[in-house]
């Protein structure tokens, strides 16, 4: 979640409370509360649009930083190639600008979208409504009096044109700025993309570019895991080869000693001592004497 400081940071720098660069006379500031100021409940209605005040023209600025990528360029009521000085602020980056331009389209195109009424024919639209109670002359707001609005570009795939229609005080039976602004939204930009001859984006088998670009990043992702999951598997079994390795080792370590010791004990002397009792000499047989006795031939 946004703290109050960088809700307030985020409004300041898309240009409310801050009159435009076009220098048009009477062009009004607008009403933006310093975040030091608000009450607890601030944030919760800075957050849908309660508690701010904006101008038309700073409504389509802000939708123009959308439309052009994230970055801020200079206002002007005559042609960019007449007037642009090349001064611009990035506000957004590239990819959440193109996340909430597919969320506005889906306001317009989904078929629960509550902007449906803004679809033009061959082109996408990406918008959002409104509808507000006015401010009370006795403070407060108003029960019965509203402002209804419809603020969006086309095409949403490469937006060319950005406008805010802005209807105060319609009738009673038709409130909302889809059901009353965005219409008139859709009758606007019609002829503003025909006088521009800008190519249709909606045709039968076209896909939107970000739905084109959902799908190659969610394959990337997926092939991205798949290799990473590989890389795992990898090297697990690696860890596993080396692990075989080192119990094959160990195996051949063991039946190696366990040689060594059976070959030790087959070639080792077997010992046996045996006591043998002298023998007892004959009676009238004298011992030999130990000197030597010379032996005759005589035969007895």
């Amino acid at each position: 979640s946004m703290s109050p400081e960088e809700l307030w940071s985020t409004y300041d720098s898309l240009g409310f409370g801050h009159i435009t660069a076009t220098n048009f006379p009477g062009e009004r500031h607008g009403v933006l509360p310093h975040f030091a100021d608000w009450q607890k409940i601030s944030q919760a209605t800075m957050s849908y649009g309660y508690g701010l005040s904006v101008t038309a023209v700073q409504l389509a600025q802000a939708y123009t930083v959308l439309a052009a990528g994230g970055v801020m360029r200079e206002l002007s009521f005559v042609g960019e190639e007449a007037r642009f000085t090349g001064s611009e602020k990035r506000i957004f980056s590239e990819q959440t600008a193109y996340d909430v331009v597919a969320m506005l389209d889906s306001v317009v195109q989904g078929d629960g979208g509550t902007g449906r009424k803004a679809q033009i024919d061959g082109y996408r639209v990406a918008g959002k409504t409104g509808t507000a109670h006015k401010v009370s002359a006795s403070g407060g707001y108003d029960r019965d009096r509203y402002l209804t609005v419809f603020a969006g570009m086309a095409p949403s795939t490469n937006p060319r044109v950005v406008a805010v229609v802005v209807i105060d005080e319609p009738g009673r039976s038709q409130i909302y700025g889809g059901q009353v602004a965005a219409p008139l939204f859709a009758e606007v930009a019609r002829d503003a993309l025909r006088l521009l001859n800008v190519r249709p984006d909606k045709l039968p088998g076209m896909r939107p570019q970000w739905e084109v670009d959902a799908e190659l990043k969610r394959l990337e992702a997926e092939r991205i895991e798949a290799a990473r999951l590989q890389e795992v598997r990898r090297i697990e079994l690696q860890k596993q080869e080396q692990e075989n390795e080192r119990l094959l080792k160990e195996l051949l370590r063991k039946q190696a000693e366990e040689e060594q010791r059976r070959l030790e004990a087959e070639q080792a002397p077997i010992l046996q001592t045996t006591e043998l009792p002298e023998p007892k000499a004959e009676p009238g047989v004298e011992e030999d004497s130990a000197e030597p006795v010379a032996m005759t031939e005589e035969l007895f």
